[in-house]
């Protein structure tokens, strides 16, 4: 949990910061069916550096701000162990205009990781149900007013295989990962499903969604319905 935590305030702290260089945060995730069976996850957290921006917006010189991305982006990459027990392979990205890490990981769904799944709800690591899949999307808010004002204009885009779901009916943002209210946590059934929109790419299925829904008492769970 405590590592859980570090992740969501690592997230938005980056975010947060990354809009004071350039105002563009995103987290991308691909998913797609491999031969074995497993699921192949593909997760950027990155952010876009202007050193324009920085002049603009704050009296700190472009390489001092550069510099503090890179440290807090190192306290990322450490945060993001929490990948490791899905056998989570960690790469920094480190280009001229984007900074931020790259996560890998082929998921089996053997009955003990299916366990430790629905255990931790892990950010992003998905679960199958008998009606689709069900992904944690919660992210955790900044305690500073302006810096929540600042991570609000995130974006999570999901890219997903027609070979992990070949039907997709709708995408909903709900509290809580079962269909009963019964199963909802803390704090959780303050907000109504949320109804998400879904393009068909032929192959595969976008859905994108903004970090304000998701911030705090926000939803947790992103429900891909099959039917």
């Amino acid at each position: 949990m405590k590592k859980k935590l570090r992740f969501f305030c690592s997230v938005v702290c980056i975010c947060a910061l990354a809009l004071v260089l350039s105002g563009c945060f995103n987290i991308f995730h691909y998913i797609t069916r491999l031969d074995n069976g497993s699921d192949r996850h593909v997760i950027k957290f990155s952010v876009l550096k202007s050193n324009e921006a920085v002049s603009q917006y704050n009296d700190t010189d472009p390489e001092s701000m550069n510099a503090r991305l890179r440290g807090m982006m190192g306290d990322m990459f450490h945060d993001l162990e929490v990948y490791e027990q899905f056998g989570g392979q960690m790469e920094s990205l480190k280009k001229e205009n984007e900074m931020g890490v790259l996560v890998t990981m082929d998921i089996g769904y053997t009955r003990e990781t299916v366990d430790r799944i629905i255990e931790e709800d892990t950010p992003f690591v998905p679960r199958y149900t008998q009606d689709g899949i069900t992904i944690p999307v919660q992210i955790q808010a900044f305690e500073d007013n302006d810096m929540m004002q600042m991570s609000l204009a995130g974006m999570y885009r999901l890219i997903i295989s027609k070979r992990c779901i070949a039907t997709l009916q709708r995408a909903v943002l709900t509290g809580y990962p079962g269909e009963s209210p019964v199963f909802q946590g803390q704090g959780s059934g303050r907000l109504a499903p949320f109804t998400v929109d879904v393009l068909d790419l032929g192959d595969q299925y976008l859905i994108e969604v903004p970090f304000f829904l998701l911030i705090e008492d926000g939803y947790k769970f992103l429900k891909l319905y099959s039917k």
